[in-house]
């Protein structure tokens, strides 16, 4: 299998350099696009590619073009077994509530971000949701019920 002929320290390490890549405004350079292009076929159940193509593309003003990866990757990750509960799947789940802001699309970002907030035991997504929410920043464990 494709997954075993890179361990995880190389992947961290392709991650890091197409993040690099996408906030110095290279989405459009064919090897930003190829290195997390390729990221998703190594790992399509993880939200590090989807979130780095998703980001590049807001640097560059494609807030439409996020929202497209983004879902696309939501779906790739649920096939491959990922639940709702999953702290990648928040993580993307985050990001495309942000994206969807930029859209205009209010409403359904407003879904997603309430959901994370109610739902969400993954530290990162939650204050994030709760950041473009305008709520005071929690932990999970520091939430009532």
């Amino acid at each position: 299998m494709i997954q075993a002929v890179l361990p995880a320290e190389d992947i961290r390490l392709l991650t890091e350099l197409g993040m690099l890549g996408a906030g110095a405004g290279l989405t459009l350079h064919p090897q930003t696009s190829v290195l997390f292009h390729n990221l998703m076929v190594l790992r399509p159940e993880r939200d590090f590619a989807y979130v780095g193509m998703a980001c590049a593309h807001l640097n560059l003003q494609r807030p439409e073009e996020a929202v497209r990866v983004l879902e696309q990757g939501l779906r790739i990750m649920c096939s491959a077994g990922n639940t709702p509960d999953d702290h990648d799947v928040a993580m993307v789940q985050a990001f495309l509530g942000m994206a969807l802001l930029m859209v205009k699309r209010t409403s359904e970002a407003l879904t997603l971000l309430e959901a994370i907030v109610a739902n969400s035991e993954h530290p990162p997504a939650l204050r994030m949701a709760q950041a473009l929410l305008g709520l005071p920043i929690t932990e999970p464990s520091q939430e009532t019920a």
